[in-house]
Parts: structure tokens; sequence; C-alpha cells
């Protein structure tokens, strides 16, 4: 997350590794009680999305994410 200046939020993730979600066709999503700065940062708040928006692809684009 950047304000055009400078990083204000920033989350560095590899797939497949550590936890982070990784499936194609799902959306990583990050936990509708984890939106900060620091929850962002652990694997475990992050999930595959289970919401189909546009089959057979999962996500919620615009829209709040679920918990995970």
């Amino acid at each position: 997350l950047s304000d055009g200046v400078r990083d204000i939020d920033s989350v560095v993730y590899l797939t497949g590794s550590g936890g982070w979600p990784s499936t194609e066709g799902k959306a990583a999503q990050l936990s509708n009680d984890a939106y900060d700065a620091t929850s962002n940062d652990t694997a475990s708040n992050w999930c595959n999305a289970t919401a189909v928006y546009s089959s057979p692809n999962y996500g919620t684009p615009g829209s709040v994410n679920g918990p995970c």
C-alpha cells in the first residue's frame, strides 16, 4: 500500500511456502478480522477465497473478504 510517495504497508510472501495460500483459480484473501498492518504479515491470516465470483474462479473483488 502506497500513498504515491512512501510505502504505508507491504506484505512479502512466498507461494507454496510457510502456509501462504496458492491455488490456481482462487484468490489469496486476507481474513476480514486481520485488516491491520501487523496481522496482514501472518500467513495464517491468509487463505484461499471460498466465494465463487466467475466460475470456476473464486474471490471477492470489490467486496469484504470472509474469515479464514
